[in-house]
């Protein structure tokens, strides 16, 4: 598990403006063949809160399947208050390698 916050003071001759990034990441491994990724940000200049989830399951080498879940809300009274469904998508990914 990982949180970070990045803040930036930048000034311009065009203008001045204040960046600032909140992410936190969470990760887990069951076991050698699953895995669960989650990555939540939160940034003021666009104000949204994302979250990207991504359920892992390799069953043998070469092949592996993938659910994943992507959530994009509006911030509309700062970070993670006023949440709007900007949107989400859920995604299933298979791949496989073929050797000859």
């Amino acid at each position: 598990m990982e949180f970070s916050y990045d803040f930036t003071d930048i000034e311009m001759p065009e203008g001045d403006f204040v960046s600032r990034l909140i992410s936190l990441d969470m990760n887990l491994a069951f076991n050698t063949r699953w895995s669960w990724v989650n990555l939540m940000q939160y940034d003021n200049d666009s104000d949204t809160v994302g979250l990207n989830s991504r359920l892992h399951w390799q069953p043998q080498a070469g092949e592996d399947l993938y659910l994943v879940l992507n959530y994009n809300t509006d911030s509309l009274d700062g970070a993670f208050r006023g949440l709007k469904v900007r949107d989400s998508e859920l995604v299933l990914k298979y791949t496989r390698n073929f050797r000859f």
